[in-house]
């Protein structure tokens, strides 16, 4: 009776382990797509040049470091230096949940590869889906091209 009782235990302890990863696998997955649907908001807008529609994309952690002013005269200047979006495909990403001073939640890595009128360029997003609940929401934002350097 011993084995029979371990062997019951091994097989709910696997059907649980089971369970915790299908439910991880689905956060993983929709934060990775509420992610992707907040980017291509954000492409969209900047393609249409309604650049101060992005700014409610950004989180408080994001303007603490930039204020909406001063994102909004960068987003101006990449778009005069690099031309109008023309394409974007996602390159990679990467999904972690973790507490650390940006907060705690799921955070979401975004890599695009842009394709401008002028120059291409490389855009990474870090995005914050709060545990507390609310909106995922940008709070990192780096656009790397030439483009940027050379004129």
């Amino acid at each position: 009776s011993g084995g029979i009782n371990m062997a019951y235990r091994y097989k709910t302890l696997l059907a649980t382990v089971f369970a915790l990863s299908l439910l991880s696998a689905c956060g993983v997955s929709s934060a990775k797509s509420e992610s992707e649907a907040l980017c291509t908001k954000y492409f969209d807008d900047v393609q249409k040049g309604a650049l101060r529609e992005v700014l409610p994309l950004y989180g408080d952690e994001f303007y603490k470091a930039t204020s909406k002013e001063e994102w909004i005269k960068i987003l101006e200047k990449v778009r005069k230096k690099l031309g109008r979006i023309q394409s974007h495909s996602l390159a990679s990403w990467n999904v972690n949940v973790q507490t650390n001073k940006s907060g705690s939640g799921t955070f979401v890595t975004l890599v695009y590869d842009v394709k401008y009128a002028s120059y291409d360029a490389q855009e990474a997003f870090l995005i914050l889906k709060p545990f507390t609940g609310g909106s995922a929401k940008i709070i990192g934002h780096r656009i790397n091209s030439k483009g940027l350097l050379l004129q």
